[in-house]
């Protein structure tokens, strides 16, 4: 989660006072980075992925699957061979925000340029999974990882062991139904319980998100859950729903079993009411590392524009809370239950003295473009003192808005000692603004001792449920972004429609019934992949390859509604993402092992884009509405939930194959 420092985390009192030191002292900190490190060049291309395990366990009665909150027991002995060996070991484990999660990466050394390491990407997920094994049958044998992007009865009662009972009065998180002792590493980590309070005493009410749910032919009318389905007013909501606005999405008309939905507040949503319910799911990140800053820049910009369709294609959280909702994946959620905006900041009431208007939760897509702004066609507000101070220093537009937009966020974590202690060389203040501003790719700075340049990281990938397919898709991203640097193409699209196409990635089977905006001639000029001399050095493309602000929205304006299969795929004299990446492979050597175990993967995606092998979303959510116990409610009890996770188990282990997931055909390890 980072922001692992030392000292005694500050009360929001505390935290407010300082907000306007810190934002200039952090300013000044990002100053120091750039000066030092804005002609660094020549940099290797090395990459890594970031995975979270979930750990499950069965009831005595073999009736209930629950959440095993072992992770404090556990962490301390896989972190041993790091400390041990720190420059040789070949898996790395960090702590989550929840005491039932570990966070495993590669180890001590990314995976470099060579492209023979796609081979080593799935064997190292494995061996995370078996060293989790391997402690879990000494502490707790009937326990297992899994990787999952949201727990089907989280926060459901009695969904962890050992069981806590929720303290809505007295709990940090006053949640009706997720007790702190689950979410909070409380003993390990007190800078998680204090963030959790600061963001709630910045936000002036309790947070929490709204989801849609899935209507089936029995599904109570109105459906309620929750304090709303005991008839208590709903106050101080958070923006969840999936309009443009913010506004919360109602469902309305009639539905299957012949019901009117009443367009009410609090009916025809899942209630999720604490910050748990987004910081609790899982995700697989992958970072990459650029030659250099503008490049870093230009990469940033790419991989923004293709986060809603890796989110959609990687949908993987159909059920919140025992319920099946009208969602497929958790990034909304995220937004939601991570916003620590005022109601008048949200633009729902007067702004008060010293507010602003701010369109974005602090978890969210980007505000704007870094290597270019002449896409960024939405008003997003910034620290105009910093931005001005940034360009007298030489900082770029793009580059200087988006560290100004940053800090116009309040700090929400701050420890005294890096606070009152500063050394010269810290980056403590503006690291706490960067990694507490939760965007769909983050630029990451170069590192003091020189082992890691600028890198840009990749945040909406939904967690596979094998290796195999998680090792895919981290594998697919890193082959997207060596023919992006290679061959330079133009993917930029207005932000408003990035914001758009965020929206549609987050609806049911998006994968396969979205229309997704994309730049239809995304090799700038109609060149070729054999013929990119007509880009920039900098990753720009030159001449007409770049939209003016006048053509922006002219004839569609080159940005046309595609679905996936297309954009992935190709289709008529659209060239398509896999045949992008094809195209650079033949630019570069690499061994016939390789290229065969490339090739699979492109296949494997291919396919998913397709629709010849389902989405985790769907894949659990037909597994659903397909079992005996199921009544065609919308509710996803523990009986289903302890056969889904069991066959979770055995699909993971290897033990059986899916096809319809993976495109194996027969039993593989995953």
């Amino acid at each position: 989660m980072g922001l692992l420092s030392e000292g005694r985390p500050l009360s929001w009192e505390e935290t407010k006072k300082c907000a306007p030191m810190v934002q200039k002292l952090a300013a000044l900190q990002f100053l120091r980075i750039y000066h030092r490190e804005k002609d660094r060049n020549g940099d290797k291309f090395k990459w890594g992925d970031e995975i979270e395990f979930t750990l499950v366990t069965f009831s005595s009665d073999k009736k209930k699957a629950q959440l095993n909150l072992l992770a404090p027991l556990m962490l301390p002995i896989l972190q041993q061979p790091e400390l041990t060996n720190p420059t040789g070991h070949v898996t790395k484990w960090m702590p989550e925000f929840a005491r039932y999660m570990v966070e495993g990466t590669p180890g001590a050394e990314p995976y470099g340029d060579n492209l023979s390491d796609v081979q080593l990407v799935e064997e190292n997920i494995k061996l995370r999974r078996q060293q989790i094994y391997d402690l879990l049958k000494d502490i707790s044998p009937g326990t297992f990882p899994v990787t999952l992007s949201v727990f089907p009865r989280l926060g459901c009662p009695g969904f962890t062991t050992p069981e806590y009972e929720p303290r809505p009065k007295t709990a940090v998180m006053k949640s009706h139904t997720f007790p702190d002792e689950v979410a909070i590493q409380i003993e390990e980590q007190p800078r998680f319980m204090t963030l959790v309070k600061n963001l709630y005493e910045r936000r002036k009410g309790k947070i929490f998100s709204k989801v849609p749910v899935f209507r089936d032919a029995a599904t109570p009318c109105p459906f309620r859950t929750g304090r709303a389905a005991k008839g208590e007013k709903i106050e101080n909501g958070a923006c969840g729903g999936l309009t443009e606005n913010g506004d919360l999405m109602q469902n309305g008309g009639s539905t299957e079993n012949g019901c009117s939905v009443e367009k009410d507040d609090a009916d025809d949503f899942i209630f999720l009411d604490c910050l748990a319910y987004g910081t609790g799911c899982c995700s697989l990140q992958v970072t990459l590392q650029a030659g250099n800053l503008s490049e870093a820049c230009y990469m940033y910009d790419q991989l923004a524009v293709l986060c809603p369709i890796m989110h959609a294609l990687s949908a993987a959280s159909p059920i919140f809370h025992g319920y099946l909702a009208d969602v497929d994946c958790r990034w909304n959620i995220l937004c939601d239950i991570s916003d620590d905006r005022t109601l008048g900041e949200m633009g729902k009431e007067p702004l008060e003295e010293g507010e602003v208007l701010m369109p974005r939760s602090r978890w969210d897509s980007i505000e704007g473009y870094l290597a270019t702004t002449k896409y960024n066609d939405k008003e997003e507000p910034y620290n105009r003192e910093v931005f001005e101070q940034l360009r007298k220093e030489g900082v770029d537009e793009g580059l200087a808005l988006h560290v100004a937009y940053m800090l116009l966020r309040d700090p929400l974590l701050l420890l005294d000692e890096p606070l009152h202690n500063p050394s010269d060389t810290s980056t403590y203040l503006y690291d706490n603004l960067m990694l507490t501003n939760w965007q769909s790719v983050r630029l990451k700075h170069p590192l003091p001792n020189g082992k890691a340049a600028w890198r840009v990281e990749f945040r909406t990938i939904e967690l596979q449920l094998t290796d195999y397919e998680n090792s895919a898709f981290a594998v697919f991203m890193m082959l997207l972004v060596r023919a992006i640097l290679s061959l330079r193409p133009n993917l930029y699209i207005p932000i408003s429609k990035l914001d758009e196409n965020m929206a549609t990635a987050l609806v049911r089977d998006a994968a396969q019934s979205g229309k997704f905006y994309f730049h239809k001639d995304i090799l700038p000029n109609g060149v070729s992949a054999n013929h990119c001399s007509d880009v920039t050095p900098d990753g720009m493309p030159n001449g007409d390859g770049m939209c003016s602000k006048q053509d922006l929205y002219a004839e569609e304006c080159k940005f046309p509604l595609m679905d996936i299969d297309t954009i992935v795929n190709g289709k008529g004299d659209f060239i398509g993402l896999i045949s992008l990446i094809k195209q650079y492979l033949h630019t570069v050597d690499i061994t016939e092992r390789a290229q065969s175990a490339i090739l699979q993967i492109l296949t494997f995606i291919s396919r998913k884009a397709s629709g010849e092998t389902k989405t985790t979303a769907t894949w659990i959510r037909e597994f659903v509405t397909s079992h005996p116990k199921y009544k065609r409610d919308s509710h996803v009890p523990d009986e289903i939930v302890c056969d889904l996770m069991s066959r979770i188990k055995e699909i993971s282990e290897g033990r059986v194959s899916c096809e319809e997931l993976t495109g194996r055909p027969n039993k593989q390890p995953s």
